[in-house]
């Protein structure tokens, strides 16, 4: 087929191809030495069909594209000195041609005064290509081959574009035949692995192509005043420099074009011209050649950009009316400005406050671009300035939160708000003053969006009840209504005749859902057309140009004639992510959505990618090759992108099935690279040099691996180890077979595994919060290490005599194998270590951990850190060390690769320290007493049953926690202990008060220690209990019950909770497995004769069961309603109340399952009651602790909260309350009732 494609091109070419002698090389250096015109024109002659293609697949007005090719080739005669490489002249001239045409493309757009006259939507029919498919593919093909290297590109232009034979070809770029078919045999691969992404085969490409037959080439102005400044302008645009040069060389080419003829048609004058334009901006959403960001303090390279990036993910995009911002509403309350043309942030507008629940923010630019209006989820609405992001020029007082939409008149007067909630109304204000107008009629449900018509007479409103209503602003009156029976309206908009109105519908009808986009004619009254679409449509957007209007649903973006309904393209795949917000560049031509923390832009009329050079929008796995010259990062999207690690070059892209890359590794000897992709189900191997394929691997025993989470080659590159949920499989490389597997029912998903040096030992660990090693030949488990949290990473040293693990809540430690003993404990991070690997000495360990900005360099003999890298825009996620030890890559989730010198010194690489401590306020509130230090005071408490103790946690700087008993009426410490207990997370008393539990991460795992509730003396410690969501000790302190998490195998996400585990407390042993329900809380009868377990996360309406702990036998169980049940706590009369996401307290019989009564709280998420049963505590987020009678539910007071993770308890007489958070141990006494 492509012998047939190429004998095809060159007949084309042929007829009009002049003979010229001489390599493109020579003929560029003739006519830089002398200004050889004659040199000059038999390039044009040459290659002047390629260009004109060029320009006019991209323009297809026949008189537009002359004057690209005329800027081409002005630009080959001002910039022929600066081509680095001149036999690659028709490859620079490819891509020339096209940055002119889309350049002239732009400026027609944005002057044209019939819209759209050359877009691609609306195809030229006096265009040889007018059939738009053929235009798609051409143009798909012309922005591929800008991506390929510079001699496959070059290769492709020769042989496919300008129709010459490979010996031809050969002797144009002074090589051997055999090189050219070798490189046009890769180019072509790599060209249909390209277009094949988008849809296209290579084959119909080039077939497109070879049919494709230019008219006679135009000549080149011969007269350097004749030359327009717009394709001066264009010309010097196209080449991206802005040089001076001289017009002698421009008119030598052009009069030795002019004498040429080489079937070239001459013109002894100017050729006409399209009308001049003042200006030519570039196209809004491409990026520029700006100069290279900084690299931060220790840097050494930086391999993708920054460029258009948030540190959280964005909700909604606006271009202002002028083109030149972008404003980007963000999850976290800000609204970030760019600059459209280069990507950086220019301003932020802080949106929302520090205590919002709901702080995500929404953009609207005034139609003058002058104001910006900024509304929040949680409802705060705001107007700025737009050039000014300090303080707003109005805003809506703090308790006014009820508006979610706004909108702004066409003259930029009136500012429109809908709200949500009761009898939600359109309120109007001065969009200058804030000055509140007429409110309009109340909805019967929340408004979902406003739309002014383009006269500004009337205001429409989409509503939840279907509704579509139109509104006199004058008169505030209601005039129309459009009614949808059974379907809710989700967006509204005005097509620009003001006669069309387009609204977005979804809702069911029977069984069968229903997403739609209605048209209707609001003169006559009556629906033009109704679309359906793939999922709710949540905002309607219009081009500039006001012809077409655009709305995302579940699969993509598609594009409608709105006076019709007619939809004319559906850009798959194309859409905001989670959040399908749109917005259309002023040229019409780019469309920008929200990506996973970045902005994506697509061209409008392909659907390709466009604005920002290819690279991931997260980094999720990063690996070297052994030569150290290539790294290898994977993205969530499922592409491995290879860089060079010198240059930053991008050199090729793998792409996978879609799923998240998880992790990457080299073989050793460096061939190929082993990618796992979580929910592809699957290791995939592949070429390292050609980036083809070799193998995918799966477990035998079924489909795929249910979750494939980590990847690792053994040190002789002869297997390769994988990870699935609860099994690792060790593979023989060279046959893809499986040779072993490791099985351990309690893994859930394996994080992360590592060879030993010598290869001899596997360690493993994951979700069920232990560190196992494997011997590989014999199979048999060498050690297992239970810790308190879920590990993330695991590395070995050099040596092989050490490994070193990261995880939850900052935890990094280096421990002695198979010893498990304890060498160093690295703390310093205080959240999640991501990623750990030793230097290739043995000497540091880097770590990456969640919500820093940059590795850390630890000293793994002593834990003391020695440097602390700062330069990611969001959390540096893996870290890999350089083969070499004098470099560390880092990946984050904000797209960037960075490489870090390991001997860097000096400001700005200092250690960052310890995570700073939380400091309590000095000043007791008012009716509250302190117990102990402010600052002191750690997050557990539990009142012991007689209520005259009190146990509590305290926080030791720089050293582990520690535990005091205060007496309750002295507030004086009883006995206070500190050990080898890195966190306490639960804490008991026994039911005769006579003995102190607590649940502790220490070394080796979780440990129960009880002490002597009296002296303070240690009385029992049981080591290796497993890591629990939730432990409860039975009221005689002699069994403890441990709930597990649940792992979904879908997800690979834990699940509060799963199965128990009773252990006798004596001998450490456990003594009975509770299987079959999943659920969140425990929680012993007084007797401890019944086990109570509740769920509230994994069915749909929640369930209480209660066990028999000495035979296991389930005693009952019953439906405890869709709140569920997140807390369970016995009342003395044996009675049990639960609390669920609904935050009410439900109090139940245990012997019937009957509800006796339900106290509804304001959706609290943790209550205590009181041990006598007549009162509860309640608590959630940042609100204050409320206690209420359980009876009546009436308040008995509230009392100030703390942090959010925030410990509180009530006294068994229900008259004190513990609060402890932030630093401070508060007692507060609670009235017996209202206002005493």
């Amino acid at each position: 087929m492509t012998g047939r494609i190429l004998e095809l091109a060159r007949r084309f070419h042929t007829a009009r191809a002049p003979a010229s002698s001489g390599s493109d090389a020579e003929l560029l250096e003739r006519f830089v030495a002398t200004a050889d015109g004659e040199a000059f024109g038999a390039l044009v002659a040459r290659h002047g069909p390629m260009v004109l293609g060029v320009c006019r697949r991209v323009l297809g007005s026949p008189h537009a594209a002359e004057d690209a090719f005329q800027a081409t080739f002005l630009a080959l005669a001002r910039y022929a000195k600066k081509i680095h490489r001149p036999a690659a002249t028709g490859a620079w001239l490819h891509g020339v041609a096209r940055r002119a045409a889309l350049r002239l493309r732009g400026a027609a757009a944005r002057h044209e005064t019939v819209p759209l006259a050359h877009d691609p939507l609306a195809p030229n029919p006096s265009d040889p290509l007018a059939h738009v498919s053929a235009r798609e593919l051409l143009t798909a093909l012309d922005e591929e081959l800008q991506r390929l290297p510079e001699r496959y590109r070059l290769v492709i232009v020769h042989c496919y574009l300008e129709g010459r034979t490979v010996d031809e070809t050969a002797v144009r770029l002074a090589t051997s035949p055999g090189a050219v078919r070798g490189w046009l045999a890769r180019a072509r691969a790599r060209l249909a692995n390209q277009l094949e992404s988008r849809g296209f085969s290579l084959p119909a490409a080039l077939v497109a192509l070879a049919v494709e037959v230019a008219t006679d080439v135009p000549a080149v102005r011969a007269s350097a005043a004749g030359v327009p400044p717009v394709i001066a302008a264009v010309a010097d645009a196209a080449v991206g420099s802005g040089h001076r040069f001289t017009w002698a060389a421009v008119v030598c080419a052009g009069l030795a074009v002019g004498c040429a003829t080489a079937g070239l048609m001459l013109a002894p004058t100017d050729l006409p011209i399209a009308p001049p334009v003042a200006a030519v901006p570039e196209p809004k959403a491409a990026l520029r050649d700006e100069p290279p960001d900084a690299l931060p303090a220790g840097a050494l390279a930086r391999l993708g950009n920054v460029r258009f990036k948030l540190s959280a993910p964005p909700l909604s995009v606006r271009y202002s009316p002028d083109g030149k911002h972008l404003a980007v509403g963000v999850a976290r309350g800000t609204v970030q400005v760019f600059d459209a043309r280069t990507g950086r942030v220019v301003r932020e507008i802080r949106a929302s406050q520090k205590d919002d629940v709901w702080p995500e923010a929404v953009p609207l630019y005034s139609p003058d671009g002058a104001r910006l209006a900024v509304v929040t989820r949680g409802g705060r609405v705001g107007v700025w300035n737009a050039e000014n992001s300090d303080a707003p020029a109005w805003a809506l007082p703090p308790d006014d939160t009820g508006v979610r939409r706004l909108a702004f008149s066409p003259d930029g007067k009136l500012l429109a708000g809908g709200e949500e909630g009761d009898e939600p109304r359109v309120r109007v204000w001065d969009a200058r003053t804030g000055k509140a107008h007429r409110a309009l009629a109340a909805h019967p449900q929340n408004i979902t969006g406003l739309a002014f018509s383009p006269d500004g007479a009337r205001l429409a409103t989409s509503c939840e009840d279907g509704g579509v209503r139109l509104f006199d602003v004058a008169t505030s009156k209601e005039v129309q209504k459009f009614e949808h029976p059974g379907l809710r309206a989700t967006a509204v908009a005005w097509v620009p005749d003001g006669k069309t109105l387009v609204s977005a519908l979804t809702g069911a009808r029977g069984d069968k859902a229903v997403n739609e986009v209605a048209f209707w004619d609001t003169g006559a009254n009556r629906e033009v057309a109704r679309v359906e679409t793939n999922g709710w449509v949540p905002e309607l957007v219009f081009t500039p140009d006001g012809r077409h209007v655009l709305g995302s649903d579940s699969e993509g973006t598609r594009v409608w004639v709105p006076t019709t309904g007619k939809e004319v393209r559906y850009l798959r795949n194309v859409r905001g992510g989670q959040h399908p917000s749109l917005a259309v560049s002023a040229d019409g031509k780019t469309l920008a959505t929200p990506g996973r923390k970045e902005i994506v832009f697509h061209d409008l009329a392909t659907g390709a990618r466009a604005g920002v050079p290819p690279g991931p929008e997260q980094v999720s796995a990063v690996a070297f090759a052994p030569n150290g010259k290539t790294l290898a990062a994977g993205a969530p999207d499922g592409r491995v992108y290879l860089y060079d690690r010198v240059t930053g070059e991008l050199r090729r892209e793998l792409r996978g099935d879609g799923n998240a890359v998880t992790s990457v590794a080299f073989a050793p000897d460096g061939k190929t690279l082993a990618v796992t992709a979580g929910l592809s189900e699957s290791v995939r191997i592949w070429d390292a040099a050609s980036g083809e394929p070799v193998r995918t691997l799966t477990r035998p025993d079924k489909d795929g691996f249910g979750f494939a989470s980590a990847v690792a080659y053994a040190p002789d590159g002869k297997r390769l180890a994988a990870t699935s949920y609860g099994i690792v499989c060790l593979y023989d490389t060279a046959t893809g077979e499986q040779v072993r597997r490791f099985v351990n029912k309690e893994f859930g998903k394996v994080n992360a595994i590592a060879f030993a040096p010598d290869g001899k030992w596997l360690a493993a660990a994951g979700e069920d919060r232990a560190l196992r090693i494997w011997d590989t030949t014999t199979g048999e488990q060498v050690a297992a290490w239970h810790v308190r949290r879920e590990i993330a990473s695991v590395a070995f040293a050099p040596d092989g005599k050490r490994i070193a693990w990261g995880g939850g809540d900052g935890w990094c430690q280096v421990w002695e194998v198979p010893s498990g003993r304890t060498l160093a404990r690295i703390k310093g991070h205080e959240y999640a270590v991501r990623s750990v690997a030793f230097t290739p000495d043995g000497t540091r360990v880097v770590t990456a951990g969640a919500f820093d900005t940059g590795p850390r360099v630890w000293d793994a003999g002593t834990g003391k850190e020695l440097i602390g890298f700062r330069g990611h825009l969001d959390n540096p996620e893996v870290v890999a060390v350089a083969p070499d030890g004098k470099s560390a890559a880092s990946g984050g989730n904000d797209g960037q690769v960075l490489i870090w010198d390991l001997a860097a010194t000096g400001a700005g690489v200092e250690p960052i320290g310890a995570p700073p401590v939380r400091t309590a306020v000095a000043a007791v509130p008012e009716g509250a007493v302190r117990l102990g230090p402010a600052g002191s005071a750690g997050d557990r408490v539990a009142f012991s049953p007689d209520g005259k103790r009190l146990a509590s946690t305290v926080l030791v700087p720089g050293s582990d926690a520690g535990l005091v008993v205060w007496d309750v009426a002295t507030r004086k410490p009883v006995w206070r202990v500190e050990g080898d207990r890195d966190e306490i997370f639960a804490l008991f008393w026994t039911a005769n008060g006579e003995t102190v539990a607590a649940a502790c991460g220490s070394e080796g795992g979780t440990a129960l220690v009880l002490w002597d509730a009296a002296t303070g003396k240690e009385l029992k410690r049981v080591r290796e209990l497993p890591s629990a969501c939730q432990y409860a000790l039975s009221p005689d302190g002699k069994t403890l019950a441990a709930r597990h998490p649940v792992i979904s195998p879908a997800s690979g996400a834990a699940r509060y909770g799963g199965e128990i585990e009773l252990f006798d407390v004596a001998s450490g042993k456990r003594v009975r497995r509770l299987k079959g329900h999943e659920g969140d809380a425990v929680a012993w009868s007084p007797d401890g004769a019944t086990l109570a377990a509740g769920s509230a996360r994994v069915a749909e309406r929640g369930t209480i069961r209660l066990w028999d702990p000495g035979t296991g036998d389930v005693v009952r169980e019953w439906d405890c309603g869709r709140d569920g049940a997140w807390a369970l706590a016995f009342l003395p009369d044996g009675t049990l109340t639960a609390t669920g996401d609904g935050g009410a307290l439900s109090v139940w019989n245990p012997g019937t399952g009957k509800s006796i009564r339900k106290v509804r709280g304001r959706g609290d998420l943790v209550v205590v009651p009181s041990a006598d049963g007549t009162r509860f505590a309640a608590h959630a987020f940042d609100r204050p602790v409320v206690v209420r009678d359980v009876r009546t539910g009436r308040e008995l007071g509230a009392y100030p909260a703390g942090p959010k993770w925030f410990g509180f308890d009530l006294s068994p007489d229900g008259k004190t309350l513990v609060t402890a958070g932030g630093g401070n141990l508060l007692l507060w006494p609670v009235p017996l009732r209202d206002g005493n």
